[in-house]
């Protein structure tokens, strides 16, 4: 996990001090977290995967695809379109249904 903190402030050319205030803490402070001296607090893991678009498990080295996961939000959208198209293609077969065989 350290690494990778320390991997992605680097491939966004930031200093540690930047990086620091970004986060509202000491450049000190961030050092310990990126030579884990220290456990990194849930709220700053939140705001660098924010600021890095990507997710905590990244972070955490639980996974290696470092692209942010979709929002709930994102999914329940496109599933709510989704079902609407499968209702409006449902209804629109049923009318066609019916005007081809009137009973």
């Amino acid at each position: 996990m350290y690494e990778r903190i320390r991997n992605l402030r680097e491939d966004y050319d930031l200093k540690q001090r930047e990086l620091a205030e970004i986060l509202n803490c000491s450049q000190r402070i961030y050092s310990n977290y990126e030579r884990g001296d220290v456990d990194i607090p849930t709220e700053i893991l939140i705001k660098l995967a924010r600021y890095y678009n990507t997710s905590i498990d990244y972070i955490l080295g639980e996974t290696d695809e470092i692209k942010r996961y979709k929002k709930a939000a994102e999914l329940i959208n496109f599933s709510s379109a989704a079902f609407f198209i499968i209702i409006y293609l449902t209804l629109f077969s049923r009318l066609l249904t019916a005007l081809i065989n009137p009973s």
